[in-house]
C-alpha cells in the first residue's frame, strides 16, 4: 500500500509529530508513506524546517530532492496547458520557457499560468511575453529568498545581476571585496538555490530568477555599476562591442553622448561584419555623436548598399569620398586619422553585391575621385582594381589607360604584399574567365587567388575569388568538386550577408538542374534565383533569369516561344555582345535569314577590340550556330580562332535554321564589313566541328553571369604565361549543302535544322556571379 502526504511545509504541527512518531516507530510490511513538500517556500516554515531536519536523520526515511524538468518535459506541459497552440508554435513557446526556467518546476507551472490566454497558434504572443513576465504568485518566494540575505551577500547578488556574466575576479573589483570573501557571501544563494558555481565564479541558475533580482535594484545602483564596468572595458585592447555597448547604455546619464556614440558604432561596425545589417542599422542611425564621423557616415552606407537601398547608399557614400577628398585638395590635416581610409571603403563599396553588368556610374565616379587621394599601394591597389572593372562595364573598356600599367607596376613591386598580390589575382582571374586560355589555366590562377585571400584575412576578396574557382571547377568537368565547393560556400554567405555569393549559389542550382535535363525543375529553380536575386537588390537578377531562358529554349529547340527576347535583351545589353549571336540564332530558327545576319554583323562589331571579354566564350557558341546556318565562313574562323584548346574536349555545333531555309543561305549578299562579310555558298565550305574548350560538365551547363570583361588581352593576363595555342586546321574542300560524314570526335552528322539533344551544342558556362 502506497500513501502520499502533499505540501507538507503547510500542515500543522500535530501532522507533522503524527509523521515523526511515524517513521520513528517504523511502518508495517507492505505499506509505504510518500510526502512532498516545497523548499523555498514563499514563507518560512520552522516547524517543517526541523521536521524535515529530524527525518532525514532516519535510516528508513529515503531524503530525495527532485531536479528540474528536462526540455521534453516542459513541452508537454505547454502542449497540456496551452492548448491552442500550433505543433510548431508549442515548439517555440517550449524552447523559450525552457530557456527562461531551466526546467525549474515552480517556475515553469507559474510562467505557463500567466501565459493563459496567449495561445496563439503561432507562439508570437507567448515567446514575448515570458520574455520578460515574472509572474505575480513568485514574487513572495523571490522576495523571502532574497530577504533572508546579509545585507553584503544581497548587494553582491545584485551587483551580479547588473553585470552578468563576469568572472568571480571581476567582480571582486568593481565591489571592491576580495575574491574569497566575495565566494564565502555568494555561497548563501547558492544554498538558497539562486545561484550556481561556475568555472570562474557564480551564475544565476535561471534567467527569471536573474530578472527578478534585477528589477529590484535601484536604478541609479545599476547606472553606477555599468558605468564601472565600462571603464574597465575601454582600457582593454579590444573589448567585446555589443558588452561595452550594453554597459554604455546602462550608464545613462553619467556617460558622454559621445562615448556612447562610439559604442554604438562599434557595435554597428561588428553587426555589419557578421552579417546582421538590419541590427547594423539600427545602431548607427542611432548615434547621436561620435569621435569618427566620417566612418558611422561610412558604415550606413555600406548597411543600405548591402541591403539593396542603393539610392540611398550612393548619397551617403558620396559624402564620405567627397568629404575626404576636399580636405585633401584645401590640404586640411584631416581630424580622423582614417578619413582617407574610409574614403576608400567608401569607393570601393560593399564588395558583397559584386559588378553591375550595366555599371555602376556612381560607384565608377567615387572610385576617380578616391584615386586622386594620398593611397597606400595596398589601397591604390584596391581603387585601381575596382576602378578597372567598373569602367569595364560602364564603356567596355578602362576609359583612363593609365589605370591598369599602374596596377601592374604596383603587381610588379607589391611581392612583399599578400594583400596587394591577392586583389590583383582576384582581378586577373575575373579576367580570365572568358579569355582565350586553357580552363586549367583559369582554375591555377583563381585557387591561387583565393589562397591569398584566405591567407590574409580578406573576406570580401575570398569570396568573389570563391566564385570564380567554382566556375572554374565547372569550366574543367569537375563538377562534383564544384558542387561541394558550393555546399560548402553557401552557409558562409549566409553568416556574412554576401547577397552576390547568396544568389550565385541559387543560380549555379538552376544551371546543373539544366543540366541534368530535368528542365521543370530547372525552371523552378530559375525562377527561385529570379526571386531571390531581387529580393537582395540584385539589379542584374532579371537579366540572368533571361540567360537561363535562352539556354533552355535552345536546347529544347523552343526558342521561338521567347517572342524575340534575345533582341531585346541584345538592345539592352549593348556591350554584351553574346546577345547579339543569341539573336542571330533566334532569327535563323525563326527563317529570317536577313535579321539573323544583321545580328551576327552587330556581334561583330560590338565584339571588335574586345575579345575575350564578358560571355565571350558563350557568345563564340552562339556565333557558330548562326554561322552554320547562314553558311558564314569568316565567322566560323573567327570561332576556331579564338576558342582556346583544351585536350581532350570537343564541340560539336549543329545549324540552328530549319532544311527550308538552306536555298535562301545561298544567295551572295554585299558585305557589311571586312570582318563580318559573308561569302556566297557556293564558294565556301560548312564550318567543320573544331577543337574548343568545352568549359562544363558533360551536356551544356547554362551560361550564368561573368565580371569579366576588357583589357584581357592587353592587361593583366600578361601576368600569366600564354598557352601554346594549336592552329585550327581549315577544310574548306567540301561542298556547303554535303555534311560530313562525322565530327573529328566521332560524333554522327547533324541533320540541318535540328539540335542534337545534350552534345550538339556544347555552351561554355561561365562564373554563376551576375546576369546580362
Amino acid at each position: 500500500m502506497l500513501l502520499t502526504l502533499d505540501d507538507l511545509h503547510l500542515a500543522d504541527s500535530a501532522t507533522l509529530a503524527a509523521l515523526r512518531g511515524l517513521a520513528r516507530l517504523g511502518l508495517p510490511a507492505g505499506v509505504a508513506l510518500l510526502v512532498a513538500a516545497r523548499e523555498p517556500d514563499a514563507q518560512a516554515h520552522p516547524i517543517w524546517g526541523g521536521t524535515h531536519a529530524e527525518l532525514a536523520l532516519l535510516e528508513c526515511v529515503s531524503d530525495v530532492r527532485l531536479s528540474e524538468l528536462d526540455s521534453a518535459a516542459v513541452r508537454r506541459l505547454v502542449v497540456r496547458h496551452l492548448p491552442g497552440l500550433a505543433p510548431d508554435g508549442a515548439a517555440r513557446v517550449a524552447e523559450a520557457l525552457y530557456e527562461r526556467t531551466r526546467g525549474h518546476a515552480l517556475h515553469v507551472s507559474a510562467v505557463i499560468e500567466s501565459l493563459s490566454g496567449l495561445d496563439a497558434p503561432d507562439g508570437e504572443k507567448a515567446v514575448d511575453e515570458l520574455a520578460t513576465v515574472i509572474p505575480a504568485r513568485l514574487r513572495p518566494l523571490l522576495d523571502h529568498q532574497l530577504a533572508g540575505l546579509e545585507p553584503d551577500a544581497r548587494d553582491a547578488l545584485e551587483g551580479l545581476a547588473v553585470l552578468a556574466p563576469l568572472s568571480l575576479a571581476d567582480l571582486g573589483t568593481l565591489l571592491d571585496v576580495a575574491p574569497r570573501a566575495l565566494s564565502k557571501q555568494l555561497r548563501s544563494a547558492v544554498d538558497r538555490g539562486l545561484l550556481a558555481a561556475t568555472t570562474d565564479g557564480f551564475a544565476f541558475r535561471h534567467a527569471l530568477t536573474r530578472d527578478a533580482v534585477l528589477d529590484a535594484v535601484p536604478p541609479a545602483s545599476a547606472q553606477a555599476l555599468h558605468h564601472a564596468r565600462y571603464r574597465v572595458l575601454v582600457t582593454e585592447s579590444r573589448p567585446e562591442p555589443f558588452t561595452l555597448l550594453r554597459h554604455a547604455v546602462g550608464a545613462g546619464p553619467l556617460l558622454p553622448t559621445l562615448e556612447l556614440g562610439d559604442a554604438r558604432l562599434g557595435a554597428g561596425i561588428a553587426a555589419y561584419r557578421q552579417g546582421a545589417m538590419e541590427e547594423a542599422l539600427v545602431q548607427l542611425d542611432a548615434v547621436l555623436d561620435s569621435s569618427r564621423p566620417s566612418s558611422v557616415t561610412l558604415h550606413r552606407g555600406l548597411v543600405l548598399e548591402a541591403l539593396g537601398r542603393h539610392d540611398e547608399a550612393d548619397e551617403v557614400l558620396d559624402e564620405v569620398v567627397e568629404q575626404a577628398a576636399l580636405s585633401a585638395e584645401q590640404g586640411l590635416a584631416a581630424t580622423d586619422t582614417g578619413e582617407v581610409d574610409d574614403a576608400v571603403v567608401a569607393a570601393v563599396g560593399h564588395d558583397a553585391m559584386g559588378i553591375s553588368v550595366a555599371g555602376r556610374p556612381r560607384r565608377a565616379r567615387r572610385l576617380r575621385r578616391a584615386r586622386s587621394l594620398p593611397l597606400s599601394k595596398r589601397q591604390r591597389a584596391e581603387v585601381l582594381r575596382s576602378l578597372i572593372l567598373e569602367e569595364e562595364q560602364l564603356h567596355g573598356d578602362v576609359d583612363d589607360p593609365t589605370a591598369l600599367p599602374e596596377l601592374l607596376e604596383l603587381a610588379a613591386t607589391g611581392f612583399g604584399d599578400p594583400g596587394l598580390l591577392a586583389g590583383i589575382r582576384v582581378l586577373e582571374a575575373n579576367h580570365l574567365v572568358d579569355a582565350p586560355v586553357p580552363a586549367a589555366q583559369r582554375l591555377a590562377v583563381c585557387e591561387q587567388a583565393a589562397a591569398l585571400a584566405d591567407s590574409e584575412g580578406e573576406d570580401a576578396l575570398w569570396f568573389e575569388a570563391e566564385e570564380l574557382r567554382i566556375a572554374a571547377l565547372l569550366a574543367t568537368g569537375r563538377q562534383d568538386a564544384a558542387v561541394a565547393a558550393r555546399r560548402d560556400l553557401e552557409p558562409l554567405a549566409v553568416d556574412r550577408h554576401r547577397p552576390r555569393t547568396m544568389w550565385m549559389v541559387s543560380l549555379l542550382d538552376a544551371g546543373l538542374t539544366l543540366a541534368r535535363g530535368d528542365t521543370d525543375e530547372a525552371d523552378a529553380a530559375a525562377l527561385a534565383a529570379l526571386h531571390r536575386g531581387q529580393e537582395l537588390g540584385l539589379p542584374d537578377a532579371v537579366g540572368a533569369y533571361g540567360v537561363h531562358l535562352l539556354v533552355r529554349h535552345l536546347l529544347g529547340r523552343t526558342l521561338p516561344s521567347l517572342q524575340g527576347l534575345p533582341a531585346g535583351a541584345a538592345a539592352m545589353y549593348p556591350l554584351v555582345a553574346a546577345w547579339s549571336a543569341a539573336a542571330a540564332v533566334d532569327a535563323a530558327v525563326g527563317e529570317d535569314l536577313d535579321q539573323a545576319a544583321s545580328h551576327l554583323a552587330d556581334w561583330h562589331r560590338k565584339r571588335e577590340g574586345r575579345e575575350g571579354r564578358l560571355f565571350d566564350r558563350p557568345g563564340l557558341c552562339l556565333a557558330a550556330c548562326a554561322a552554320f546556318a547562314l553558311g558564314d565562313v569568316p565567322t566560323a574562323e573567327v570561332v576556331r580562332r579564338d576558342l582556346p584548346p583544351t585536350p581532350g574536349r570537343w564541340s560539336s555545333w549543329a545549324s540552328a535554321r530549319p532544311p527550308s531555309a538552306r536555298s535562301r543561305s545561298t544567295r551572295a549578299s554585299p558585305p557589311p564589313s571586312s570582318a563580318t562579310a559573308r561569302r556566297p555558298a557556293s564558294s565556301s565550305a560548312r564550318p567543320r566541328p573544331s577543337p574548343t574548350a568545352s568549359a562544363g560538365p558533360p551536356g551544356p551547363t547554362p551560361p550564368a553571369a561573368s565580371s569579366a570583361t576588357s583589357s584581357r588581352g592587353r592587361g593583366v593576363r600578361r601576368v600569366v604565361p600564354p598557352p601554346r595555342r594549336t592552329p585550327a586546321r581549315s577544310d574548306c574542300s567540301r561542298r556547303p549543302d554535303v555534311p560530313p560524314s562525322s565530327g573529328r570526335d566521332g560524333s554522327q552528322p547533324v541533320a540541318p535544322g535540328s539540335v542534337r539533344r545534350r552534345d550538339a551544342i556544347d555552351i561554355a558556362p561561365l562564373p554563376p556571379a551576375t546576369g546580362p
